[in-house]
């Protein structure tokens, strides 16, 4: 069985959190500059490491692939064969680059509204003067990094003009990502389920990036932290589950649910 996660929000935090969390220890795993930026829990990260050894675990972020590589511990203790990155936009597997793949997006990224020119539009709809900066991510999207939430007005004008252009807009907190169409975790996680010949897959995430991946799973976590938690159309439907836990502990909850499912194989009675 094949289980797709999130890693931001989702399995690992950044220092906000923790020293906000009633936790006891922690563990760094992803550096910056020879600093440590994101953790887990001792006891999460002990039950990755032993969850990667009973299921195929693969790491499903919007991440680029530079930001995914400084995550340490998927070099040495947990080892990944397959990563989707860039929210669906580049898969890897053996630490490469999927060209079958790479072809794929291409021709999504090429049928969608330029980066340049989206750039400028969303720069006029948003306001340059509420706009901290713009990045591109692989050259597959780009999002625009506000200095506070936009209201819900302006988040309808910017879809009333990119969705026609073949680009989806999806706000999170202080961020917004303009993607273009048919580039999506759920697809990416479609495409590697087949390859490597699974029926389902279980998931995890916490944001509207998630959102198909999860509905489309055999079982979603959405973490209690999570933006996706208080969406109720979403969280009661049968195959979606929400943690117990908020915050750093959500991927304990998370991971030892799996766990034991995938140490007493009952994969087709977790439900």
């Amino acid at each position: 069985m094949i289980f797709f996660s999130d890693l931001d929000n989702t399995l690992i935090f950044g220092k906000r959190w923790t020293l906000n969390s009633d936790i006891d220890s922690i563990v760094g795993v992803e550096r910056k500059d020879e600093l440590e930026i994101a953790y887990m829990t001792n006891k999460g990260y002990e039950l990755l490491k032993e969850l990667s050894q009973n299921l195929n675990f693969i790491p499903t972020t919007a991440r680029t692939i530079e930001q995914y590589k400084r995550i340490h511990i998927f070099k040495k203790s947990i080892k990944v064969k397959y990563a989707i990155m860039t929210n669906g936009g580049n898969i890897l597997i053996d630490g490469d680059i999927d060209k079958d793949w790479q072809k794929r997006m291409n021709i999504k990224i090429k049928n969608s509204l330029g980066q340049e020119e989206g750039k400028e539009i969303a720069t006029k709809i948003i306001g340059i003067e509420s706009i901290k900066n713009l990045k591109t991510a692989d050259n597959i999207y780009f999002y625009a990094v506000l200095k506070k939430a936009l209201s819900e007005e302006i988040i309808n004008e910017l879809k009333e003009y990119f969705n026609p252009k073949g680009v989806s807009v999806k706000n999170v907190g202080k961020k917004v990502y303009f993607i273009p169409f048919g580039v999506d975790k759920h697809k990416a996680c479609v495409y590697l389920k087949d390859l490597i010949g699974e029926n389902d897959y279980f998931s995890a995430g916490d944001s509207i990036m998630d959102e198909n991946m999860l509905l489309n799973s055999e079982l979603g976590f959405i973490p209690a932290s999570g933006g996706l938690s208080i969406q109720e159309e979403i969280c009661n439907l049968k195959n979606i589950k929400i943690s117990h836990e908020s915050g750093p502990k959500t991927s304990e909850y998370i991971l030892e649910y799996l766990l034991e499912k995938a140490k007493s194989k009952k994969f087709n009675k977790i439900l």
